[in-house]
């Protein structure tokens, strides 16, 4: 039920709120719930799974996608899915 949850909200993006009527659970666990279940896929796969680990690595990522698919300034596609980011307070 949990990791069925999580790949929902991760594949649609839907609010809590609106996963409640779906899941039978409450936005307040279902909150909990997605950070506890990708934390364990994290664990399970990451020898599988290698994310950058600085600065040159994230630009070199996001050259090749400007290079490849003219698409400035991205650093990674989920299926072709646009990913909402919420800047930083006071980051500009």
């Amino acid at each position: 039920m949990r990791l069925s949850a999580t790949l929902r909200y991760l594949a649609t993006g839907q609010k809590f709120e609106d996963l409640k009527f779906l899941t039978a659970i409450s936005p307040r666990s279902l909150g909990r719930i997605v950070i506890e279940t990708c934390e364990a896929i994290i664990s399970c796969l990451s020898n599988y799974i290698r994310v950058p680990q600085s600065e040159e690595e994230w630009k070199a990522i996001a050259d090749r996608f400007s290079d490849d698919w003219n698409f400035p300034n991205c650093i990674g596609a989920i299926d072709g899915k646009h990913i909402a980011i919420k800047k930083p307070p006071a980051s500009g």
